[in-house]
């Protein structure tokens, strides 16, 4: 009897720490998904040059990767490092870029219109010629990055910081820079019609050839900013801060620069303009 009642323990032991086994298994396997986030299954798909549409790459590792002219459109890649990865000629309409690491990726003709950027890094990134158009870049980093030739015509750069981004050559109307730091950006040769400066830093922007006919750039601070051959027909510049503002060969027709600031050397070229016909009055540095 007390052998049979020993075996009948230790069976109910061993079970016992069987299911602990199993249940543990089952938990780490579902913890080890969690933590990747992505679907296996999707990864190996992109990984061997397959498109996906509509998958879920969040958090993957793809730095480095060859992803040029993959249809990836509509894909969850929030959290994804994505630095250095080549994405030229590939489709992310629609996609979820929420918080990945895009740095030094090559965005070339990429197409991302729609696509939510917001929080995303994008320093040195290479997006010449990509179709952004719509796409939130709210609080965004792009320090450094290229757009030239991009249609970003209405993204969203709200609170982004875009030191150093060189926009020459893009479509930018109907953009918003709301409260957006843009030390030393280039818009060279842009079209910016209805973009909304708001609360922006433009120090040192280079606005060289742009057309900025009717913007409101009113109390802004615009110290060294280089408007040679731009377009500055209309625009409110009142209260501006223009100390040295480069302003050779702009068109300034109809501009109102009622009190704004400016040196004596831009107030002298201006008193010559004979085609300047606005009310306006400076206050001396």
């Amino acid at each position: 009897m007390i052998g049979r009642s020993l075996r009948t323990v230790y069976s109910r032991n061993t079970l016992f720490w069987e299911g602990l086994k199993i249940l543990g298994t089952i938990l780490a396997l579902i913890c080890t998904n969690v933590a990747l986030g992505f679907d296996r299954q999707d990864l190996e798909t992109v990984l061997n040059g397959g498109d996906c549409v509509g998958c879920d790459l969040s958090d993957a590792q793809l730095h480095k990767r060859n992803l040029s002219r993959l249809d990836l459109s509509s894909s969850n890649f929030s959290g994804a490092d994505l630095s250095n990865a080549n994405l030229r000629d590939a489709v992310l309409r629609n996609a979820n870029l929420s918080f990945a690491d895009l740095s030094g990726a090559n965005l070339r003709r990429t197409s991302l219109e729609g696509a939510d950027l917001t929080n995303a890094r994008l320093f040195f990134a290479f997006a010449l010629d990509c179709n952004c158009r719509g796409l939130r870049f709210n609080a965004s980093n792009l320090a450094g990055a290229r757009f030239t030739g991009a249609d970003l015509s209405g993204a969203d750069f709200e609170e982004a910081v875009l030191i150093r981004v060189d926009f020459s050559y893009s479509d930018l109307s109907r953009a918003s820079f709301r409260n957006t730091y843009l030390g030393k950006f280039v818009v060279h040769n842009v079209w910016l019609d209805s973009v909304d400066f708001e609360g922006a830093k433009l120090v040192e922007a280079n606005f060289s050839l742009a057309n900025l006919s009717g913007m409101n750039l009113a109390n802004q601070n615009l110290q060294g900013a280089d408007f040679r051959g731009a377009n500055l027909g209309a625009v409110n510049l009142v209260r501006a801060n223009l100390l040295g503002a480069k302003l050779d060969g702009a068109i300034v027709l109809g501009a109102d620069l009622t009190n704004a600031i400016v040196d004596d050397d831009l107030r002298q070229k201006l008193d010559t303009r004979r085609n300047f016909q606005t009310a306006w009055e400076f206050r001396r540095n």
